[in-house]
């Protein structure tokens, strides 16, 4: 074989080998190093977001006692569905002090109550209980009467108030009749 020939065959089984070399082994190994690329990424990305959750977690439990002060005159606002009776003995104090004949009526609703077909629903629609008032007395005691309804800690959401002259009373004897809302917490 001439030294030509030798050469060239030198050189083609040498291709083949650094072939081989790059098919067996550094294919392989670029496709392993990219899948660890992303394995690595998604790992990162997933502590970065459980970090982040974390953190907000601590945020949440440090300022716990901020958003309970902050919350307390909210809940004061509001009753237990089993406070009823306590809201009415109140009420019915508020109206022996301001000279009030006064009549309670009282209906709880546990759940939001649902619009009539046809009709839209009030802006605030959460469950509460709903008292039904009727007083007699005289205007200055039911002004004096309001205003003390006025001073609770609840939040009494009224939406109508009738007055009416009373029969057979005094020139200032008048029934006043209304519902009060006081939410549920």
């Amino acid at each position: 074989m001439s030294l030509k020939l030798h050469s060239i065959v030198l050189l083609g089984i040498s291709a083949i080998g650094i072939l081989a070399i790059i098919v067996g082994i550094v294919v392989p190994s670029i496709k392993q190093i990219i899948t660890l690329q992303k394995q690595i990424t998604a790992t990162q990305t997933q502590f970065e977001k459980q970090y982040r959750e974390a953190t907000a977690v601590r945020r949440s439990i440090r300022e716990a006692p901020e958003i309970a002060d902050q919350l307390r005159p909210f809940t004061m606002a509001t009753i237990a569905a089993t406070d009823a009776l306590d809201m009415i003995t109140t009420f019915e104090g508020l109206a022996k002090n301001n000279a009030i004949e006064q009549t309670i009526n009282v209906r709880c609703e546990t759940e939001a109550p649902k619009p009539a077909k046809g009709q839209k629903a009030p802006p605030i629609n959460l469950p509460g209980c709903i008292f039904s008032f009727l007083n007699h007395g005289t205007v200055t005691h039911q002004l004096s009467y309001l205003a003390a309804l006025e001073r609770l800690p609840q939040y009494l959401y009224i939406d109508s108030m009738s007055w009416q002259k009373r029969r057979g009373g005094g020139p200032e004897d008048v029934s006043v009749e209304f519902s009060a809302k006081i939410y549920i917490r």
